[in-house]
């Protein structure tokens, strides 16, 4: 994982710093706790979830720990639901997982699953806090969202709904644009 500051303007290599070396090569997905001060990753290749908290300045090796080892061999996206304090993070097995960010999030046993769904990758997630929706994105081929209230905890599959199906290609990436009221595939 590699850090710029961005007062440096973030224009040049020697602006770029490791933050932190793992045994995981490739990082498919970040977020960021901003209540709590957090920043999450996860790995591709084995579905690590890592951690750090921002006050560490998040620059050396020593500041990260795994938060989790996702049964997936990928953690392809993730996403904070500030409003009900809580974590999910999407998997390229068609689970999605989920931590209470009370607990700290830094062993595995503070996530379950939240529900699986016959998917390849959800590779993009997004909250609307606005309306208390979490949207999960199929990177598949089958190109579906998926959508739970909040409110419900999402914390079964009967909380989750398919909200749309039909492009045929894989959706790589998801934004909220609380301005307008809208989500971005």
């Amino acid at each position: 994982i590699y850090k710029c500051v961005l007062s440096t303007g973030c224009a040049s290599t020697d602006n770029w710093t490791v933050a932190t070396v793992t045994a995981e090569t490739t990082f498919t997905s970040m977020t960021q706790d901003t209540i709590n001060g957090v920043l999450y990753a996860g790995s591709n290749i084995n579905g690590v979830i890592f951690k750090c908290v921002l006050s560490t300045g998040c620059a050396s090796t020593g500041n990260w720990v795994t938060a989790t080892d996702t049964p997936s061999n990928n953690a392809s996206s993730m996403a904070v639901d500030v409003t009900n304090g809580a974590i999910y993070a999407g998997d390229a097995g068609g689970n999605i997982h989920k931590c209470v960010l009370s607990t700290g999030c830094a062993s595995t046993g503070n996530w379950v699953t939240a529900t699986s769904i016959a998917a390849n990758t959800f590779g993009s997630m997004a909250v609307d806090s606005l309306n208390g929706v979490i949207y999960v994105a199929d990177s598949s081929s089958a190109g579906n969202i998926y959508k739970c209230i909040l409110s419900t905890g999402c914390i079964s599959t009967g909380n989750w709904t398919r909200a749309f199906s039909g492009i045929d290609l894989g959706i790589m990436s998801m934004v909220e644009d609380s301005v307008n009221g809208a989500i971005y595939v």
